[in-house]
């Protein structure tokens, strides 16, 4: 007896549930060819189920999905800032990246700016500041914009001071920056 394509699908789709077999199917002795065709079908079955079942028990259904942003250096930004140690990356588009740190207590921020990726960009007197994307979250009340300023030149406003070495590269060759604790 041979088996159809549709006979294989029914049997893999349903495999504990066998079509009723005629009469003459149902008089089958031990090693006829039925026999081992049933077998055949009930090992390719229980082949699928396993392989099913491994590839189930890799994934599993309650896992928890973390919705942050992942971030590509030299693809999004090319500066990163490390505030809790204020130490800065400058990523160049050639050759290593420079690392810049600042002790001075004249430099940083009074508020920690959230972190995420922000745009560099001017203000309407051509100063440089950070510009938060939507991408970023920021908690309310947190303005959009931080001012960028070199270490020591004082202000009341929100802004961010960063040394004169790393301002004047921002300003010259940086889009991006990514603030990270």
């Amino acid at each position: 007896m041979r088996f159809s394509l549709s006979d294989f699908a029914i049997n893999m789709a349903f495999p504990p549930l066998r079509m009723l077999a005629s009469a003459e199917q149902s008089e089958r002795t031990p090693g006829s060819p039925g026999i081992a065709e049933e077998t055949s079908m009930f090992r390719q079955s229980f082949l699928a189920l396993f392989a099913v079942t491994a590839f189930a028990a890799g994934h599993p259904a309650g896992a928890t999905v973390s919705y942050e942003p992942v971030y590509i250096t030299d693809g999004q930004y090319t500066a990163t800032l490390k505030q809790r140690s204020h130490r800065w990356l400058l990523q160049p588009l050639r050759g290593d990246q420079v690392e810049v740190i600042d002790r001075s207590p004249a430099c940083g921020s009074h508020a920690p700016l959230p972190k995420g990726l922000w745009f560099v960009s001017q203000d309407s007197h051509g100063q440089a500041q950070l510009v938060a994307p939507s991408v970023t979250p920021l908690p309310a009340g947190f303005p959009q914009h931080v001012a960028l300023r070199a270490c020591g030149s004082g202000g009341d406003e929100l802004a961010l001071y960063v040394p004169p070495v790393a301002l004047n590269w921002i300003n010259d060759f940086v889009g991006s920056i990514l603030i990270d604790d």
